[in-house]
């Protein structure tokens, strides 16, 4: 049975051992990988032949402002020291089934109507591997 996707949480650390939650209201979690062509023309027989190259993931998450959020002060502190922070993406809200890593912090957009909400747009592109969250 499936978990509710409201319990989802993205948590950020400066650190790695204090971790502070975005507050977003929605986040994704992007796996890649590339994987080349190694075909050699005097042996494949008509067939391609690929082997994996190198993994690539990334964090990105919408969140409404909240200018006491310590999370949104690591991000952008990251952003304009150009600094590596550390990243949890929690799919149920705790540590067992999350992912983590150093992250680099390609964008922090802000933005709203007069009249409307101020929402942040953050992208955190990978500085190493993931790994099982602590």
């Amino acid at each position: 049975m499936g978990q509710g996707a409201w319990q989802k949480k993205v948590k950020v650390s400066s650190d790695g051992i204090l971790w502070h939650d975005l507050p977003a209201t929605t986040a994704s979690l992007n796996l890649g990988g590339d994987v080349l062509d190694d075909t050699d023309m005097a042996t494949n027989a008509g067939h391609r032949s690929r082997i994996y190259g190198l993994k690539d993931w990334s964090v990105s998450a919408t969140s409404n402002w909240a200018p006491s959020n310590q999370g949104f002060t690591i991000v952008r502190d990251a952003w304009m020291n150009r600094t590596t922070i550390h990243v949890q993406y929690l799919p149920d809200g705790t540590t067992m089934n999350g992912l983590e890593g150093q992250v680099l912090v390609e964008t922090f957009n802000m933005s709203g109507d007069v009249g409307g909400l101020e929402t942040v747009e953050i992208s955190l592109q990978a500085a190493g591997p993931l790994g099982p969250a602590s």
